[in-house]
């Protein structure tokens, strides 16, 4: 069972997150989740899946799939409105149908970059975002400013920077999606 209080789940219909939030109406939205940088991190098979969730105590009962995870580097505002970067692990399930249903795991407090789930190989984090892959979903973890491949140090306990640069890592995750041909549903 995932424990609740180390991370939030939130399946998401992507065009709701993007009317639901604000936005630096400063910044045009062609540079706002604009992909910088890509690595792919991992192709595991389902087998593969489920023997690293088993570290982590997760059900390995919900395995439909193999997970390719990526590091998406992506344009972002800090908490000044300022252009930065940051960057999201995103998991896919390697096998989909015509249309991956979205989902967002949230972190909870996190004061070392090298502990996000982008850069981590042990990350709960990163075994929570594989868990929702492989059971069908296009699950991002972002890192949020100044973790991970993220410059600058973090502004701990800052919901709007929490808030952007997840919203602009779904940007940047649906893009990537679309550009390789893995279309996203729109409810979530």
């Amino acid at each position: 069972m995932i424990n609740p209080v180390r991370g939030l789940v939130f399946p998401v219909a992507l065009s709701l997150v993007i009317v639901g939030c604000s936005s630096d109406a400063s910044k045009p939205a062609e540079e706002r989740g604009a992909l910088v940088k890509l690595e792919q991190l991992a192709s595991l098979d389902p087998e593969a899946v489920g023997g690293y969730l088993a570290e982590f105590e997760l059900d390995r009962s919900r395995v439909k799939s193999g997970v390719e995870a990526f590091r998406l580097v992506y344009a972002t505002v800090d908490s000044k409105g300022k252009a930065t970067t940051a960057s999201t692990l995103l998991a896919i399930p390697a096998a989909h149908g015509a249309e991956l249903p979205a989902a967002v795991w949230m972190h909870g407090t996190t004061v070392f970059r090298g502990e996000a789930a982008s850069v981590n190989d042990e990350s709960s984090d990163r075994a929570a975002t594989f868990f929702f892959a492989a059971a069908g979903y296009a699950t991002i973890a972002p890192d949020y400013l100044g973790l991970g491949d993220g410059p600058g140090t973090h502004p701990y306990d800052d919901a709007d920077t929490e808030v952007s640069a997840s919203l602009d890592a779904l940007l940047a995750a649906r893009q990537f999606l679309k550009d390789r041909g893995t279309p996203t549903s729109e409810r979530g």
